[in-house]
C-alpha cells in the first residue's frame, strides 16, 4: 500500500532529522494519494475504496502512535484535508434513481464536431456564439459561455466560479482554446470508465478538514471554512507567526482564540 510506505518514510524522516525534539517548530507534509488513485479507477463508493480507507485509517493510527512515542503525547498537532472531492460513478447514481451520465462515443463525436467548427472558423465571436448555442442544446450540458460573457457582470454563481477559474493563456476545458467554457450537468463524466472531478458542484468542492492536537476540543465545527485556512490554523496551533498577506484565517473553532 503506497500510503503505508509514505508513512514509513515519514517515520524515518522524523527519526533521522530529530523533528519535534527542540524548541523550534518543525513542519512535516505527507501526501497520501492512494485514495485519489482508487477513487479514480473504482469510484468513491466502491468496495475497493472502502478497503483502502480502512487500511489508511489503520496506517494513520500507527503513525500517530509513533509520534506519541517519539515526539511525545501532546507535543504535536495534525491537519488533514484534500485537494478536491469526486463525483459518484454515473452508474451508481442511476441505480439510486438519480441523474448520472457517462459520455458515449457518439456524443464525444458531437462535441468534437462543435469544437472543430468553431476552431476552423477562427473562433470569431459569431463562431463562438454558434458553438455555445449548439452546446446548450445537448441534454447533458447545463450551460455554456464565451469568455466575453463570463467576464461580464453576472449574478449566476456558476458563471462566477468559472470566471474565477479563467487564466489568460491557460486552457480551462476542452473548449477553452476556442474561447468557450462549458458546465455539464451534475453527475456527468466524460471518461469512458472510473470517476473524476473538476466540476463546480458541491461534491467536487467539498473536502474534509480535520485537526488533532493539544488544546483542540473534540467535536464538529459547523463554520464555513476554506482550505486556505489550513496553514494559518496550523501556524496558530504551534505558535508560529502568520504573514499579514497570507490567504486564509485561523479557524476559531480549532484554535479556540
Amino acid at each position: 500500500m503506497s500510503d503505508a510506505a509514505a508513512l514509513e518514510f515519514a517515520k524515518t524522516t522524523v527519526s533521522s532529522l530529530g523533528l519535534g525534539r527542540d524548541d523550534a517548530p518543525d513542519y512535516l507534509n505527507v501526501s497520501l494519494s492512494a485514495t485519489d488513485a482508487v477513487g479514480h479507477v473504482y469510484g468513491p463508493s466502491s468496495r475497493e475504496q472502502l478497503d483502502n480507507l480502512m487500511r489508511l485509517d489503520a496506517a494513520l493510527g500507527n503513525f500517530f502512535d509513533f509520534l506519541d512515542s517519539t515526539v511525545g503525547r501532546g507535543k504535536w498537532a495534525m491537519g488533514l484535508s484534500a485537494d478536491h472531492g469526486v463525483v459518484e460513478m454515473p452508474e451508481d447514481l442511476i441505480a439510486r434513481g438519480e441523474y448520472g451520465h457517462r459520455l458515449t462515443a457518439a456524443e464525444r463525436e458531437v462535441l468534437s464536431a462543435i469544437r472543430a467548427r468553431a476552431d476552423s472558423a477562427g473562433a470569431t465571436p459569431a463562431a463562438q456564439a454558434a458553438a455555445v448555442a449548439a452546446l446548450k442544446r445537448l441534454d447533458f450540458v447545463a450551460d455554456a459561455w464565451t469568455n466575453q460573457q463570463l467576464m461580464a457582470a453576472s449574478s449566476d454563481s456558476f458563471a462566477l466560479l468559472a470566471r474565477r477559474s479563467l487564466y489568460p493563456g491557460r486552457a480551462g476545458s476542452e473548449f477553452a482554446r476556442v474561447g468557450i467554457e462549458v458546465r455539464y450537468k451534475p453527475g456527468f463524466l466524460s471518461l469512458s470508465r472510473g470517476s473524476s472531478h473538476g466540476s463546480p458542484y458541491w461534491y467536487d468542492r467539498n473536502v474534509p478538514m480535520i485537526f488533532m492536537g493539544p488544546g483542540i476540543t473534540p467535536g464538529r465545527d459547523p463554520a464555513f471554512v476554506y482550505t486556505v485556512d489550513m496553514a494559518p490554523t496550523l501556524a496558530r496551533l504551534i505558535g508560529a507567526p502568520i504573514p499579514a498577506d497570507l490567504d486564509g484565517e485561523p479557524i476559531m473553532g480549532v484554535v479556540g482564540r
